[in-house]
């Protein structure tokens, strides 16, 4: 019989808030230097981490498990907008 071992959890007190919303995301963009506003609008709408998205290169496009991860290019992160 398979014996069952009992590990208690640590209470959390990392929780985030003060998600930034669209009109506040718009205003912030509208102040930052032009050449890190793409940064900033990527970053806003595909939920990633400044450091993941100075990490990423072409040359660091392999995949391990072989299977790609699809992120929607819409609004202001199409060329031109």
């Amino acid at each position: 019989m398979a014996r069952l071992v009992y590990i208690p959890t640590i209470a959390e007190n990392n929780v985030r808030g003060g998600f930034l919303g669209h009109d506040n995301c718009v205003k912030l963009r509208n102040e930052l230097p032009e050449e890190i506003r793409p940064l900033f609008v990527v970053g806003y709408h595909i939920g990633a981490r400044l450091g993941e998205l100075l990490d990423l290169r072409w040359d660091k496009a392999d995949i391990k498990n072989k299977e790609g991860r699809a992120l929607p290019v819409y609004g202001e992160m199409k060329r031109g907008s």
